[in-house]
């Protein structure tokens, strides 16, 4: 069973029992664990305008992992960084992905998602005038036990 950038939003101590019950003795849990996208020039410039615009103002960032251990719930058997092919996506498409994270939806940001939207389209031009983004995409998928409560 897969968790892919879902399981930070979920009741862990009621659905990890569930998810137990369905993987039996031997199964396993892989989390799909800090997605990040690499070669991008502008990441550092990027971080400073999520954490500008973010209408998350109360958000903590925390290790899913680390967290889910700490509390007993996740027992870590192995992990690994695994990358896909290179990506290519209009900056168009790339600048409306912000907008499907919860500090980012549009009606959430009101006004200020349009000065979001441009001053992303200014950083990425600034590095890519042809209009396109290109790079790759890392995970790290993190496999272990779910332990019984």
């Amino acid at each position: 069973m897969v968790a892919a950038e879902s399981l930070h939003w979920m009741e862990w101590y009621r659905v990890l029992p569930k998810l137990q019950r369905h993987l039996g003795e031997r199964g396993r849990l892989a989390i799909v664990d800090t997605r990040r996208l690499v070669g991008l020039p502008w990441s550092a410039d990027l971080e400073r305008l999520i954490a500008r615009f973010s209408t998350n103002r109360d958000y903590r960032a925390y290790d899913l992992i680390d967290e889910l251990t700490q509390r007993g719930l996740f027992a870590e058997q192995g992990r690994q960084l695994v990358t896909a092919p290179a990506f290519r996506q209009s900056l168009s498409a790339y600048v409306d992905s912000f907008h499907s994270r919860n500090g980012f939806a549009r009606a959430r940001m009101g006004a200020a998602a349009e000065e979001f939207d441009q001053a992303v389209r200014d950083l990425v031009l600034a590095h890519r005038s042809d209009g396109f983004v290109e790079g790759t995409i890392a995970v790290t998928v993190v496999w272990g036990e779910i332990v019984a409560h």
